[in-house]
């Protein structure tokens, strides 16, 4: 009774599940599941449940390997780069030659893209293809040319009769091939002539100094012309200054006879502020008027005039200031202006001396503002003007003075101004400033001592060295001198210098 009744209750479910069209029959009909039910349920007849039957068969059919299954095509290699060959790219009828035209029946037909696996070289265009060589015909003729073209210099270099001679170099046709006859005429200037004998090197030498004072002559006439048109400048500048009859007026005639001369030559570029732009063209228009009613002779360039009296003309300035106007504030603003004619402008005319004066003015006119003397110090390290004694001596005085007021000997007021902190700080900084400069001046004592020495040690080897070549010469100007002595004793006085001169010069072997 039980028996059947599960049996009905099975085939229901089976009924159910096949008529549900899913597939999950399938997953109970395994043999875990029907072993642990066979001690209570017998076996389903399969006559009872045709359908569910019927599409487990099917399903099992269409998910087999066997016949009537659906295969996937086998993979095709995929062109490459290699795999094409040279004559399918020019189409000049070459056949194939990469690794997968040749590859063997035993290997597969497809494979990773490893370049030169098999040593395999693509063609390239125009090669010889029985050739092991990479080179294209056009690289092989401009070898060959190369080639053919030091060939051509190395004959070049043999002389007619087979005696090796030195190519030019590529370098001899720059500036190397003007500057180095220049250099070898001066130091066969220099060296006395090697082809005479001890005894006539002193009227070798001789002869050398007339030529080098007639050098020195040309050279010295030529530089006093230069230098008689840069006093006669200088002069001329230094007069618009000394007739102004006050500071601004003095201060008006630097702005428009010097600085716009600077300006106008635009040695960093066109001028950028319109103060600047307006004083060179004002200048260039009282200069054109000037040139219009008479020819200037030809002289120096304004660069040339200023290159060397640029900074001589400033320092005229700052002394006809302190001289004639010492409580004036203008000269302060004389860097300030030459900084804003560009860093060119600035390196021609700015100078240690030029420092050293707005040094004292800064000490002079404002004697607690100790932090502007260092901004200073700090300025000309950072633009590479180096400390003098002068400048030392400033910094020495500002810290005596600044002893005297922290120590009261000035009053209560200046004490309490050198106990601030702020001014504290500046005086260690400047401190600091004056321990460099003496280090620095100590540095370079002991390396003019050490180049003094080296002269010295230089001149005494030389010595030596001509001593030992006097030494060898020394029987060889015996003979000559008794020679000369000898001939010149003789009667006979028609001989000539010139025959006596042969005569010395020709000594017996």
């Amino acid at each position: 009774m039980l028996e059947r009744a599960a049996c009905r209750l099975q085939a229901n479910r089976s009924d159910s599940l096949a008529r549900s069209g899913t597939l999950l029959p399938f997953l109970y009909f395994t043999a875990t599941v029907q072993r642990c039910n066979q001690p209570r349920v017998r076996r389903i007849d399969k006559s009872s449940t045709p359908r569910a039957y019927t599409q487990l068969r099917e399903y099992a059919t269409r998910r087999s390997p066997q016949e009537g299954s659906v295969q996937r095509p086998a993979r095709q290699p995929l062109p490459t780069q290699n795999s094409r060959g040279a004559g399918q790219r020019r189409g000049d009828g070459l056949a194939p030659t990469t690794r997968h035209a040749r590859a063997p029946a035993g290997t597969p037909s497809f494979s990773e893209g490893v370049p030169f696996e098999d040593g395999a070289q693509e063609l390239i265009a125009g090669r010889d293809p029985d050739s092991e060589s990479t080179i294209t015909p056009r690289e092989k003729k401009v070898f060959e040319k190369l080639l053919s073209f030091s060939r051509a210099n190395a004959a070049s270099t043999v002389s007619e009769h087979g005696a090796p001679r030195p190519a030019k170099s590529s370098r001899n046709l720059g500036l190397d091939a003007v500057l180095d006859p220049a250099r070898a005429n001066t130091r066969a200037r220099e060296r006395p002539p090697p082809q005479f004998p001890a005894a006539l090197r002193p009227l070798a030498e001789e002869a050398r100094d007339k030529q080098r004072a007639s050098r020195l002559g040309r050279a010295t006439e030529s530089d006093s012309v230069k230098d008689k048109a840069i006093l006669t400048d200088l002069n001329r500048t230094n007069a618009l200054f000394d007739d102004a009859p006050t500071d601004l007026d003095l201060w008006q005639s630097l702005q428009t006879h010097l600085l716009s001369r600077v300006a106008v030559l635009e040695l960093d570029g066109p001028p950028k502020t319109p103060r600047l732009q307006a004083a060179v063209h004002s200048y260039r228009n009282l200069h054109t008027q000037t040139r219009a009613k008479r020819a200037p002779p030809k002289s120096l360039s304004d660069l040339e005039h200023l290159t060397a009296n640029l900074p001589q003309n400033l320092l005229h300035y700052l002394s006809l200031n302190a001289t004639h106007f010492p409580t004036s504030l203008l000269p302060l603003n004389l860097l300030p202006a030459l900084h804003s004619l560009g860093p060119t402008a600035f390196a021609l005319g700015a100078t240690t001396q030029l420092y050293n004066a707005r040094l004292a003015l800064l000490h002079r006119h404002y004697p607690a503002n100790i932090s502007a003397l260092n901004s200073v110090l700090a300025e000309m390290d950072r633009q590479v003007y180096a400390f003098d004694d002068e400048t030392l001596g400033i910094v020495d005085g500002v810290l005596r003075m600044a002893a005297r007021f922290k120590y009261g000997h000035s009053g209560p007021g200046p004490r309490s101004l050198m106990g601030m902190e702020g001014v504290e700080r500046d005086v260690v900084a400047l401190g600091k400033w004056a321990k460099v400069m003496r280090e620095r001046r100590e540095e370079a004592a002991v390396r003019k001592v050490r180049e003094e020495e080296a002269e010295r040690e230089r001149v005494a080897r030389e010595s030596e060295r001509e001593g030992e070549d006097g030494g060898e010469h020394g029987g060889e100007e015996a003979v000559i001198h008794q020679s000369r002595k000898k001939h010149c004793s003789a009667p006979n006085l028609g001989q000539t210098p010139m025959a006596l001169a042969a005569y010395v010069v020709t000594p017996s072997r």
